[in-house]
Formats: C-alpha cells, sequence, structure tokens
C-alpha cells in the first residue's frame, strides 16, 4: 500500500541501534521518506491511529514508545495502514 510506495526499496531495510521504539523507526522513516509520511503514521496527540497497525516479529505492537523486545537480531517490523476503501 502507501508504506510500500513511500520509498523504492522493498523491503525496506532500516538499521537501529538497540534499544528502540516504533517510534524511533517512524521517525528514521521520515528522514528516508519525508514528513508527510511520519504524519500519517501518528495521531494529533503524538500516539498510533486506529487505522495503523504494527507487528515486530508478528506480535502486535500498541505503545510507539516502549522499547521494542524482539529475540531476533534483526527483528522485522511490519506497519500496515488501512485505507478507507480497505476497511479502515
Amino acid at each position: 500500500g502507501r508504506l510500500a510506495q513511500a520509498d523504492g526499496e522493498r523491503p525496506l531495510t532500516l538499521e537501529m541501534r538497540h534499544p528502540f521504539s516504533v517510534r524511533g523507526v517512524i521517525a528514521e522513516l521520515g528522514r528516508r521518506c519525508g514528513r508527510e509520511l511520519v504524519e500519517k503514521l501518528t495521531a494529533p496527540d503524538g500516539g498510533k491511529p486506529a487505522f495503523f497497525r504494527v507487528f515486530a516479529d508478528g506480535l502486535p505492537i500498541d505503545d510507539l514508545d516502549a522499547p521494542l523486545e524482539t529475540r531476533a537480531a534483526s527483528p522485522r517490523i511490519e506497519m500496515i495502514l488501512l485505507t478507507g476503501i480497505e476497511g479502515g
């Protein structure tokens, strides 16, 4: 969807220093893909919009600021934006 179109690289690989949070991933995406993308991934109050789903190694993440604790040395972070046509 829109996240896949934000950058020509698929899958998009980011190098993050541990510990990191989803908010840190979003900030790095903003540097790579533009501020407009960051605005779509955060609610006006700074939280996570209901139409934005985040998974770290298959587990849902709701707190953007919580440090991501994964067993993998290179965790897989999946972000999904559900647009109106997709039911979100």
